[in-house]
């Protein structure tokens, strides 16, 4: 764990990048909460956030979301990509 861990740490910075977005995935998320007026969800394991941000420009007001993940750097590229 701790290896993995020191893996994400060193590439945070840049893991948005690396990463691709799964837009059939987005789309699927999208049409499953389309029809929903209040959204309360978690993001388990949610990186540096590259689907977060995307679901609250759809999803508004509508979401109160809490992204949590275990490495520390991850979030804090989060906290910068969201503000």
């Amino acid at each position: 764990m701790r290896e993995t861990n020191h893996h994400f740490s060193r590439i945070a910075h840049k893991y948005r990048d690396l990463r691709t977005i799964d837009l059939a995935l987005l789309s699927i998320i999208k049409k499953k909460l389309e029809n929903l007026t209040e959204i309360e969800a978690a993001d388990v394991g949610c990186g540096a956030g590259r689907y977060d941000l995307i679901l609250f420009q759809y999803l508004r007001e509508r979401l109160s979301l809490n992204c949590i993940d275990c490495n520390g750097d991850m979030l804090n590229e989060l906290m910068k990509y969201s503000t």
